[in-house]
């Protein structure tokens, strides 16, 4: 698998952990981080240290790989189109 591949779907791996469903009667406020428990169950048990780093960790990366595939989709146009795109 080419590296790229390899860390588009490291970078999206863990959306679904994040922005998954949960029920805090039934299952509780979770320790890890996650979206949904941030903005509705802030407190001591989802604001820590570690949930901020990977919270921004999440998001740093989501966007600079939709920055990546949008910028290849961009120049897959160009080639399509019969254009270099280095005037």
């Amino acid at each position: 698998m080419p590296t790229k591949a390899v860390r588009t779907v490291c970078t999206f791996l863990q959306v679904p952990l994040v922005f998954g469903d949960i029920n805090f009667e039934t299952q509780g406020i979770p320790t890890f981080f996650h979206r949904h428990a941030t903005a509705h169950a802030i407190g001591r048990i989802q604001c820590t240290e570690l949930n901020a780093l990977i919270g921004l960790m999440t998001a740093v990366s989501a966007v600079r790989e939709a920055h990546e595939l949008r910028g290849q989709a961009f120049s897959d146009i160009l080639v399509e189109l019969g254009e270099s795109g280095s005037d």
